[in-house]
Formats: C-alpha cells, structure tokens, sequence
C-alpha cells in the first residue's frame, strides 16, 4: 500500500494497492485457464455522448453500501452504477463524495 495525503481520511486505508510492490514480494503469477464468453444473444447497450442505459437487471439482489440493489445503469463516460443519479457527470471529481453519483463505481484506464 502507498499512502497518499490526498487519500487521508478519505478511505480506510489512507493510500492506494501498490500491485508491483505486492507482486514482487515473493508472490508469482501463474496461468489460469479461461475462456471467451459468447457474445451470441446478447443485447448491446448503446450510448452516445453523457448518455446512461436504462436499468439493466441483474441475475440476483447485489449488496453495495448498506442497500439491496437488483438493477444496473451504465455511464458512457466509465460510470456505472446502482441508480442513474450523476451517471452522466463529465467533471472530474474526487471521490467518494457526498455530491452524486453515489452508489456508483468509476472504471478508468491508464496506459
């Protein structure tokens, strides 16, 4: 873990999962079969711009902060969330906030 003031306070931890660190302790990576999920039969979501899909329901009753949650919503921007509140938000924003999106998780990429 990497502690970072700008993390202080803001989550138990106080600082990020540093994976390299904790790789290189002595763990290894091993391989781990997998394989491709058909596509055949499902139905695409389609977003343009800031736009959120419409509830997508789950296959079972998905916990998160204290609530029972049997719907999806998903953000073209990398938001997805358990309602549609803020979903369409294009600021960058410290998280977590009390300000919405609440009850949502961000998917984000570096390179």
């Amino acid at each position: 873990m990497d502690p970072l003031p700008s993390l202080a306070g803001r989550c138990i931890s106080g600082g990020r999962l540093n994976l390299a660190k904790a790789l290189s302790g002595g763990f290894a990576i091993q391989q781990a079969s997998y394989s491709w999920v058909p596509t055949n039969g499902m139905t695409g979501i389609t977003l343009t711009d800031d736009g959120v899909s419409t509830a997508q329901a789950l296959p079972f009753v998905f916990p998160f902060g204290g609530r029972q949650y049997t719907n999806l919503y998903v953000g073209a921007n990398g938001l997805i969330g358990f309602t549609n509140v803020g979903l369409g938000a294009t600021g960058n924003m410290d998280m977590p906030t009390t300000a919405a999106p609440n009850a949502s998780c961000a998917l984000s990429g570096t390179t």
